[in-house]
């Protein structure tokens, strides 16, 4: 990146998630989140963790917590 390109941590972030989460990605993931579902033979701390894991990978995934 050029010189002086980032002038504020919010640019920085911007600028990064664009790089790395492109809304591909990310839709992608929201979608996994959205359909989340225990598997059949799957133990609750396991889908849990499961979950939880889909969630960090994505941590601006913009849904709402009561989702």
């Amino acid at each position: 990146m050029p010189a002086d390109s980032v002038i504020s941590w919010e640019d920085l972030a911007q600028k990064f998630l664009a790089k790395f989460f492109p809304l591909a990605k990310i839709t992608k993931i929201r979608i996994e989140i959205s359909n989340f579902a225990q598997l059949e033979s799957e133990p609750l701390y396991e889908a849990w963790e499961r979950y939880k894991d889909l969630l960090k990978r994505c941590p601006h995934h913009g849904l709402p917590k009561w989702i």
